[in-house]
């Protein structure tokens, strides 16, 4: 019966912490994970705090869990990705080259992982990805504190890594949106919707602009 109660709290926890995951609130969603996995020592939850602390840049603690998950299930793509990540940006390169080099063993025609192994192993391309999470990250904390003017700057830097980032130029949108400059904000979410047209949270940003600029 015990067990049983834990278990469902475990589980509710868990829950939590994915849909706060999901809105970008790391803080909480890590707080929710721990509470889970000290409920529940199950994979899942092990490979949640570490996705947890991946996003709160909180590398070496993040490490330390997705290669839990990543020695368990080495054919698991999300768990696997997840630790290729965490090594990158550590850079520990050779660590990260392996590691995507194990995942082409299981998936030998994937293109996404011919590309990522191709960027682990270029001296420059490599620095440039590791450089774009970084600031995309200090961006992303600036704008949660509502410190657009600061985000925003952080985030045309970013643009010289990784102009074709959806999500980057939807929260460059996002930001110019803020500021009430609408001509800005419609490029940027233009520019997104043109890479993923089926992407629903921009076409709500791009008919929530279009309506900015009628009145």
């Amino acid at each position: 019966m015990f067990q049983h109660v834990t278990g469902i709290r475990a589980e509710i926890c868990r829950k939590r912490g994915q849909k706060f995951l999901v809105k970008g609130n790391n803080d909480k969603a890590v707080k929710c994970f721990r509470k889970a996995l000290q409920l529940s020592k199950n994979t899942e939850n092990v490979f949640n705090l570490g996705l947890g602390l991946l996003n709160q840049m909180q590398l070496k603690e993040a490490e330390e869990y997705l290669s839990q998950v990543a020695s368990e299930f080495p054919e698991n793509v999300i768990s696997g990705l997840a630790y290729f990540e965490v090594l990158l940006l550590q850079e520990r390169w050779q660590a990260a080259i392996d590691q995507i080099t194990a995942l082409i063993g299981y998936e030998p025609e994937n293109k996404r992982f011919l590309i990522l192994k191709e960027m682990a192993e270029d001296v420059v391309h490599r620095e440039k990805y590791r450089n774009a999470k970084i600031l995309g990250f200090k961006a992303y904390e600036l704008m949660k504190q509502r410190k657009y003017k600061e985000a925003l700057e952080q985030y045309e830097e970013v643009l010289n890594f990784a102009a074709d980032d959806v999500e980057l130029l939807n929260n460059i949108g996002y930001l110019y949106l803020k500021k009430s400059n609408y001509t800005q904000a419609y490029s940027y979410f233009e520019k997104a919707l043109l890479l993923e047209p089926e992407n629903r949270k921009l076409r709500q940003n791009m008919a929530l602009v279009r309506n900015k600029l009628r009145k």
